[in-house]
């Protein structure tokens, strides 16, 4: 029961670890047996490297190990940039911390759910003013959209400019 304790000390419920990993109650239960037992090979690969990695105490916080989850990993940005995000992230959250940005920065953080919508904002944010309007400006006519009929021509003239930025 050693990695029970170690996985409570990341402020984790066993069964919230097991919803991360996307296996049930009852496998993640005999993937720690197994582990606690130095048979590794019933475990799976990704849970098997999430129990090392709190086991070995590698990760700071829960935080790190749900970025692990998802495949996301903070050692890899450089220090500098490491702590550049943090402090506006930390900011960001003391600052706002009953806002919808802010619980929508958790749950991106914490969950692969809006990975998709992600890509999409990402997708879009060549043609997004600082004050969050969608803009023509890159596609011909500078101005904001204010329909939702502007908004899907913008996104139709976006897939045309970005087939023709690949095929050149």
């Amino acid at each position: 029961m050693d990695t029970i304790k170690k996985i409570k000390e990341y402020k984790f419920k066993v069964q919230e670890l097991a919803d991360y990993l996307n296996i049930s109650r009852a496998t993640i239960y005999r993937y720690i047996d197994s582990f606690d037992k130095g048979d590794y090979d019933s475990i799976d690969d990704k849970a098997l490297f999430i129990f090392k990695l709190i086991d070995e105490k590698k990760a700071k916080d829960k935080l790190d190990v749900v970025l692990s989850i998802n495949g996301y990993n903070r050692q890899m940005l450089m220090p500098k940039q490491m702590d550049d995000l943090i402090y506006v992230i930390q900011k960001h959250v003391y600052d706002f911390s009953d806002s919808n940005k802010t619980e929508f920065l958790k749950t991106m953080f914490c969950s692969k759910k809006f990975d998709k919508a992600i890509d999409f904002i990402m997708y879009l944010d060549p043609f997004m003013n600082e004050e969050g309007e969608l803009v023509s400006h890159k596609l011909g006519n500078y101005k904001p959209i204010d329909s939702y009929s502007e908004y899907l021509e913008v996104l139709k003239r976006v897939e045309i400019v970005k087939s023709k930025e690949i095929k050149e």
